[in-house]
């Protein structure tokens, strides 16, 4: 079951309020994966509020560290069907992709780099 369809969007849109006022340096970001990246483990927990100026890269990186990536596995991040640069900063990602409810949903898959 998809976080969308365990709690109703009032709800959402609630809850996304209280955590903007308790921490307004931070978005929420819900991470899941990709339903193509069956070989990926599903990342736990898949909740986060992120700080306004980190880096993508660094979401890549705690990521990779969260899912146990050997060094040759690559994962690329995805939201609204985008994919994410890394030199992006997670407050430009909020603003142009987040959802109706106050949620940036970023998906993430993997790719094979060394063949």
């Amino acid at each position: 079951m998809s976080f969308q369809e365990e709690m109703s969007e009032s709800r959402r849109r609630e809850t996304v309020k209280l955590l903007m006022k308790k921490a307004p340096d931070r978005v929420p970001v819900v991470i899941t994966r990709m339903s193509s990246a069956s070989n990926l483990p599903p990342l736990k927990p898949s909740k986060f509020l992120l700080r306004n100026d980190m880096l993508a890269i660094h979401l890549f990186n705690l990521i990779r560290c969260k899912l146990n990536l050997m060094p040759e596995e690559s994962i690329y991040l995805t939201t609204n069907g985008i994919m994410i640069s890394p030199s992006m900063h997670i407050c430009e990602l909020y603003k142009e992709g987040h959802d109706e409810d106050g949620i940036l949903y970023i998906k993430y898959g993997s790719e094979n780099v060394f063949g």
